[in-house]
């Protein structure tokens, strides 16, 4: 009889087990298909399975587990328009996170702090969106996730925008933009310095800078299509074009670029630019029937983007009541939750009870079986004695064993560090001496360029301040050049530098000082500074005259012949 309640309890524990694991694995299948969802912009439609999983994992889950349920719960609020909810979530999915543990899921917590601060934005709470993006940075950075990590902290310009400050925000995008090129990330980086145009173009006196980055928009975007046009999403960018030429005062072409902003079916927020910008040439023209009608078209379309933006406020009051709906119905549920707890505790007292009267049965048949082991000792007692001593001498053999084992060891490691250690020296012999080479061969081939005749006959022009270069002087110093410097010469026509800049950028490497370049080339000494500028910007992306010099030798004095 005993027997059979043994048996019968384990198999309750057992069975137990079993229900957990199946349980598991339907959670672990409602995790994957919502994550799958969330990836891939599939709106997540209901939150009922994702609760059932977060109090599974709350009860039988790791802090990963936990996290990512309580993420994924988030989400669902997020795309049902439960902001509030949706938050409330992201801090418990956040507080899950073991940060001390070395399998701490890094790149799920940056996703969290990313959700956490795109809701915070979209509800107007700027520094805690601020705050919530930063720390996905931080997190992302510490998941290696070097490009969402870059994203998250260009992405707090726009709160800083909306809060006036614009030198914070410009910092940021300078910075971003800096990264972006650093990693490759050349879309990336023309999609964030279009943030930065729009810094620029309400301030006209930085207009240089503005057309620096319209230009390299142009030059280096894949957006524009065969015909050079931009998809409606994109057209933004004919505004702030538009807008360096108002600047300019070439009101004709800003008229075309405003225009070109317009293509139909846009939505109100799109067009409000083309109108604004409109209205802003006619009123510069005094154009009176122009201005009439774009203040009208202006304010008909900006009242409408108006109308949106209250009607998405007031789509986010709305989940705000519906939020404070539930919290009341949570409340309900928990006083519920209370009757059902009062009716858990007697089940488990009956429970526990069950355990205490099996395991006195079990303790008294163990008693039992420990009288019969008793017996047995005595016999067993023997045979390990003899077991023991046979074990002894195994061991004394296994330690003689290891002990040459590890003398070979270490005399094999001596005579791997010795060969190792010469192999070193010989390697810092041979590249000390590469070195050496390639330095003289270097010194040997400068020495024979400047030793050619039209080298000689321009250095001696130096002192001779009302001598200029005649043009077969110009065409053999090219072909000279050409010959000593081929990898430059057509780093230079590659970049379509003009004739003149490349005779300057001969001229440079000869050393002869800019008053003597400019005397020899008849141009003036302005134009001789624009020009090396101009070079170190098009080959090193360094806009510094006086940097030229050393550039070109770092470069190219090692690519000689």
């Amino acid at each position: 009889m005993n027997c059979k309640r043994l048996i019968f309890a384990l198999l309750s524990c057992l069975l137990m087990l079993s229900c957990t694991d199946v349980r598991r694995r339907q959670m672990e299948q409602i995790i994957i298909e919502a994550d799958s969802m969330n990836r891939h912009y599939v709106p997540i439609a209901s939150d009922s399975l994702l609760t059932i999983a977060c109090d599974f994992y709350d009860r039988h889950g790791t802090p990963n587990e936990r996290m990512k349920a309580h993420y994924l719960l988030g989400c669902a609020y997020r795309d049902m328009g439960e902001a509030p909810h949706a938050v409330d979530c992201y801090l418990q999915a956040a507080a899950c996170a073991d940060t001390t543990s070395q399998d701490c899921d890094y790149l799920t917590l940056g996703c969290i702090y990313s959700q956490m601060g795109d809701v915070y934005y979209r509800q107007l709470l700027l520094t805690d969106a601020i705050q919530a993006r930063l720390q996905a940075t931080h997190y992302a950075f510490m998941a290696n996730d070097t490009i969402n990590g870059l994203y998250d902290y260009m992405i707090t310009a726009g709160a800083y925008l909306l809060q006036n400050k614009s030198d914070s925000a410009e910092l940021i995008l300078n910075n971003s933009i800096k990264s972006y090129e650093k990693f490759g990330k050349k879309e990336e980086a023309l999609e964030t310095s279009l943030m930065m145009m729009y810094i620029l173009c309400n301030q006209p006196e930085r207009k240089n800078e503005l057309k620096r980055l319209i230009d390299s928009y142009e030059a280096k975007s894949n957006y524009f299509d065969k015909y050079h046009e931009l998809a409606p999403a994109k057209r933004m960018f004919y505004y702030y074009k538009g807008r360096y030429f108002e600047i300019e005062n070439q009101l004709d072409s800003a008229e075309y670029y405003y225009r070109k902003i317009y293509r139909p079916n846009m939505s109100f927020q799109q067009i409000v630019p083309a109108y604004r910008g409109l209205l802003s040439v006619f009123r510069r023209l005094s154009n009176a029937d122009s201005i009439a009608k774009y203040a009208q078209l202006y304010c008909e379309t900006n009242d409408s983007s108006v109308v949106v933006n209250n009607l998405n406020l007031t789509a986010r009051l709305a989940a705000s009541y519906r939020y404070n709906t539930i919290q009341r119905k949570a409340l309900e549920n928990e006083q519920e939750a209370n009757k059902t707890h009062n009716t858990l505790v007697v089940v488990v007292a009956v429970i526990v009870l069950f355990t205490v009267i099996t395991l006195f049965y079990w303790l008294r048949y163990k008693k039992r079986k420990e009288e019969e082991l008793n017996q047995m000792k005595s016999k067993y007692i023997e045979s390990v004695d003899v077991y023991n001593h046979n074990l002894e001498t195994l061991r004394i053999i296994d330690e003689t064993r290891k002990a040459t084992i590890s003398e070979l060891q270490h005399q094999l490691i001596s005579i791997e560090e010795d060969l190792r250690s010469e192999n070193s020296q010989l390697k810092e012999s041979i590249a000390i001496l590469r070195q050496q080479a390639n330095i003289q061969h270097d010194v040997e081939h400068m020495q024979q360029y400047f030793n050619t005749p039209i080298i000689q006959r321009v250095r001696s022009m130096i002192d001779s301040p009302l001598t200029k270069l005649e043009n077969t002087e110009k065409d053999e110093l090219l072909i000279t050049t050409s010959k000593f410097f081929p990898v430059l010469i057509k780093d230079l026509q590659q970049a379509n530098v003009s004739l003149l800049g490349i005779q300057v950028c001969i001229l440079v490497i000869i050393q002869v000082n800019p008053g003597s370049i400019a005397n020899m080339l008849g141009i003036s000494k302005q134009q001789v500074t624009n020009t090396k500028i101009m070079i170190g910007g098009l080959l090193f992306g360094d806009y510094s005259a006086r940097s030229l010099y050393k550039n070109l030798m770092t470069r190219y004095s090692t690519f000689l012949g």
